[in-house]
């Protein structure tokens, strides 16, 4: 983990930020299906912008003798409109805390979530600072990233979704969870 932070926070990130000025945060898992685990997360106007940014960071020289030592890392990639970003950069910003990556199978959710998803999670406490879609061959899938003060705040809010009855009859079905923390050199850490 040591290297990959090293990576990270001292190679990647330096040059990330001169190539992309969109939000950047980086995450540590805590708990997930393979650790150790880094969740990288930016954001992008376009898929061409995206795609010319990862072309980018690809060609950089010291990119590509650090990616050498480390294993490569699987991608994903998740579309959103623009309202559905929360990442707070300034004072208000979280700092602390834990992050939870869920995502949700549910097909007769069609191409985005029905407004029942966004009031239940609203009653349960739950406020994703992302949620967004899959593309490909992850479709119907749809993704949301979820702060919470900490452990025991995070288990009320999912019991009050769980004991929605709005919720459970929206027919989404868990299909994977990982708990992260702000990695120290996140820019929105």
């Amino acid at each position: 983990m040591a290297g990959l932070h090293s990576y990270l926070g001292g190679t990647f990130l330096p040059y990330l930020a001169q190539v992309h000025h969109g939000p950047k945060m980086f995450l540590e898992a805590i708990v997930a299906p393979h650790t150790p685990q880094v969740l990288v997360i930016t954001a992008c106007a376009s898929f061409d912008e995206m795609i010319e940014i990862r072309n980018r960071v690809a060609a950089h020289p010291g990119i590509q003798r650090a990616r050498t030592i480390l294993e490569s890392g699987d991608s994903q990639i998740l579309i959103t409109a623009g309202d559905s970003l929360q990442f707070h950069d300034g004072p208000d910003r979280r700092r602390g805390g834990i992050f939870e990556l869920r995502t949700y199978h549910a097909p007769r959710w069609s191409d985005r979530p029905p407004a029942a998803v966004g009031a239940a999670f609203g009653r349960a406490g739950v406020n994703p600072i992302l949620n967004a879609s899959a593309v490909g061959e992850h479709l119907p899938r749809f993704t949301y990233l979820v702060p919470f003060e900490n452990l025991p705040a995070r288990q009320e809010a999912w019991d009050k979704l769980d004991a929605d009855s709005g919720w459970s009859g929206l027919e989404a079905k868990l299909t994977g969870a990982s708990i992260y923390k702000l990695a120290p050199y996140s820019p929105l850490s």
